[in-house]
C-alpha cells in the first residue's frame, strides 16, 4: 500500500489524479449515502494508511473489497512483503 500512499499524496495536490473507488460485497458493488473514510492497510504500521478521507457507501462492513480503478505502476509493482504481506496470485485476463 505504501506505493499507493504516495500516489494518493500527489492526488491530494491534483485532485484529478485519484483513481476511482468503490466498495464490493459478495461480487456486487455497493450503492448507499456516502461519508468520510479512513482507509488503514493490514500491517499493524502506523505509516500503512491513506492520506486524506475517502467517500465511501456508509454501509460498507468488514470483510469488503475496495476497488481502485487504473493503479498501473502503483499496484503491484510497489508492493512488499512487510510483515507478511505482498504476496500475490496473478491473474491475466485476455
Amino acid at each position: 500500500m505504501r506505493g499507493f500512499t504516495a500516489l494518493c499524496s500527489k492526488c491530494a495536490q491534483v485532485p484529478d489524479l485519484m483513481p476511482a473507488v468503490r466498495a464490493i460485497r459478495a461480487g456486487r458493488v455497493l450503492e448507499d449515502t456516502s461519508c468520510p473514510y479512513t482507509v488503514y492497510g493490514p500491517t499493524c504500521d502506523p505509516l500503512d494508511v491513506l492520506p486524506g478521507r475517502l467517500s465511501l457507501p456508509a454501509n460498507l462492513q468488514e470483510g469488503d473489497y475496495l476497488e481502485f480503478s487504473s493503479l498501473g505502476a502503483y499496484g503491484a509493482a510497489t508492493s512488499t512483503r512487510f510483515n507478511g504481506y505482498g504476496t500475490r496470485n496473478v491473474v491475466h485476463i485476455a
